[in-house]
């Protein structure tokens, strides 16, 4: 039996390892590939680029050629070209009878100077199209921005409500203990009954909001599954809770004032302004070259059974009707200016709104910011009174339902500390939308542009890399083009990319952390001690040595290392932040 055990298991292998985590960038790439409303705008940049082509071969071969067979009756001398599309009638098709005999034709003509330009010109029409498509770009990533800002917002969510569920997986096991001893002291006559019963109801809200927030926590991850695009009916992805990303990209933002300056070359709604007042200056000087004549080449033939004659040569056409329409006043002109004065007007609006909101979204963000760090320390302070009241329960110098209101001064700040930071982080999402780069923030080079001057470039010249976003900055220093100096922006950006360290140790007891440091630094090991606030746990410092550039390379120095110490006992791999 044991062998038919290992046959099944040698024909069937075990598929169900765990499912990768999804990390925001994942669930951001993939919306951008998979989500419905961005493949519409993106439809919309393809279709605008089409147009652009059209413009152009509509430059270059917008000539006509029509053909056809004519017969009918001809007066007066038949030697010159009558209508028809240009054909002509010589006196040998039609004798001295007034019917003519069926015969072919063909008539080509090929502008050669039309909207007021000559052939070799760019027309007034591409360049429409060109500013319909930057258009179109620039609203591709508009609603690339908003889809961006709503994933990290459904993100937050999330890692917000998991953590919730953490603490109160935390608090059931902690009430369950106090409930095994409030039913001891009850039975030692310790505690009254209503003791023991705000116990018990304490413990079934916990495992009630446990329920609840469950239930919110898969509501949160099929609204995030719909918004990036994924099937109703697969399995929301697994997510990688780590808000590492928002701590780097709060410690690089720059002050107000570059954040406008910014602001104003980088924000899409303020270039669609923009080409909104120069689409409206090109529609008006295309109306204005309609009273331009028209130059063409041209080439008209006649072909029946019994003769043939042919024509070519240079023709001019004057717009008659488009220079009468002028000199009585064309409405569609007055329409045209009214348009260009109002897209300029509303450009200004544009602008005045653009940095109304960025500044009230920075103070909205520093304000969420200051508000955090007071929560932090609100929950400090009462996860110490709950340390202190659980020490004093066991002395029974306090009731049940003081230590009780301990933990619910402790849920409460907890609760509130998470809010805010959650409400920091989606004010700085805010922030960096106002601004217009929250795309390149978290979803860098996704959006394939024309060709243009690098900005890493022009940056690490004018040793502006600073005002850059984040993964810019990384790939600044590491394709060396930006030297690493000790300041804010590089000290994050080193940081920020992806590296891996061993951890040896996680104590509580700071002692005890830097004696294992301090013997490991003896031998000459690199050994640092970070110190890290887990809220729910308390501060923790970990032991760690070395930085490598992938996992594998750390995981053989950890083995090795645990080989040669018998004092490390464990290694953990984890990624340096």
């Amino acid at each position: 039996m044991r062998y038919l055990f290992l046959l099944l298991f040698l024909v069937f292998p075990d598929n169900s390892r765990a499912q990768e985590l999804w990390t925001l960038q994942d669930l951001i790439n993939y919306a951008i590939k998979n989500s419905p409303f961005l493949i519409q705008s993106r439809i919309d940049v393809e279709i605008a680029g089409l147009d652009e082509d059209v413009a152009f071969q509509n430059r270059l071969l917008g000539f006509t050629l029509d053909a056809g067979v004519l017969s009918g009756i001809a007066v007066g001398r038949r030697g010159i070209v009558i209508g028809g599309g240009g054909a002509i009638v010589s006196e040998e098709l039609g004798g001295d009878t007034l019917f003519v005999k069926p015969f072919a034709y063909w008539h080509f003509l090929y502008p050669i100077f039309k909207e007021s330009k000559f052939i070799s010109q760019r027309s007034i029409s591409e360049e429409i199209a060109e500013v319909n498509y930057k258009q179109s770009e620039n609203s591709y990533k508009v609603d690339k921005q908003e889809v961006i800002f709503s994933i990290g917002d459904l993100f937050l969510q999330i890692v917000s409500k998991r953590k919730e569920l953490e603490y109160i997986n935390q608090n059931i096991a902690r009430l369950s203990t106090i409930l095994g001893e409030s039913k001891e002291r009850f039975e030692n006559r310790l505690i009254t009954e209503a003791d023991l019963m705000e116990v018990e109801l304490k413990l079934t809200d916990a495992q009630t909001n446990m329920k609840l927030a469950e239930m919110d926590l898969d509501i949160l991850k099929k609204q995030l599954s719909n918004l990036i695009g994924m099937p109703l009916n697969q399995e929301p992805p697994d997510l990688e809770y780590d808000l590492t990303l928002f701590e780097n990209m709060n410690s690089l933002i720059p002050e107000l004032n570059a954040l406008r300056s910014w602001s104003l070359e980088q924000n899409p709604k303020l270039s669609i302004a923009n080409l909104d007042v120069k689409e409206a200056k090109l529609n008006l000087r295309l109306v204005n070259s309609s009273i331009f004549p028209i130059l063409f080449l041209t080439e008209s033939s006649v072909l029946s059974t019994e003769d043939s004659t042919h024509f070519a040569g240079l023709g001019i056409s004057f717009p008659i009707g488009e220079i009468f329409k002028r000199l009585i006043g064309s409405p569609q002109v007055a329409k045209i200016k009214l348009t260009v004065e109002k897209n300029e007007v509303n450009l200004k609006s544009v602008q005045s709104s653009v940095e109304f909101g960025l500044m009230q979204a920075y103070m909205e963000w520093k304000k969420a910011r200051e508000s955090a760090i007071g929560a932090s320390k609100k929950v400090k302070v009462t996860e110490a009174r709950v340390n202190e009241g659980k020490n004093r329960l066991k002395f029974n110098l306090i009731t049940i339902g003081g230590y009780l209101e301990y933990l619910t001064s402790y849920e409460e700040a907890y609760i509130e500390f998470e809010e805010k930071k959650r409400d920091e982080y989606t004010k700085l999402l805010s922030l960096l939308k106002n601004v217009g780069v929250i795309d390149r923030y978290l979803a860098p080079n996704t959006l394939e542009k024309k060709a243009e001057k690098s900005e890493l470039e022009t940056a690490a010249t004018k040793q502006e890399a600073f005002t850059l976003p984040t993964e810019e900055r990384i790939k600044l220093v590491t394709e060396k083009k930006m030297p690493v100096t000790n300041n804010l922006a590089t000290t994050h950006l080193v940081d920020k990319a992806k590296s891996y360290t061993v951890q040896i140790g996680a104590f509580q007891d700071e002692v005890e952390a830097k004696k294992l440091a301090d013997n490991l630094q003896s031998k000459g090991y690199p050994v640092n001690v970070t110190r890290t606030e887990i809220f729910g746990k308390g501060t923790w410092y970990k032991v760690r040595t070395g930085t490598f550039k992938t996992g594998e390379e750390a995981k053989v120095y950890g083995d090795s290392l645990k080989s040669r110490e018998p004092t490390i006992k464990s290694v953990l791999i984890t990624i340096t932040n």
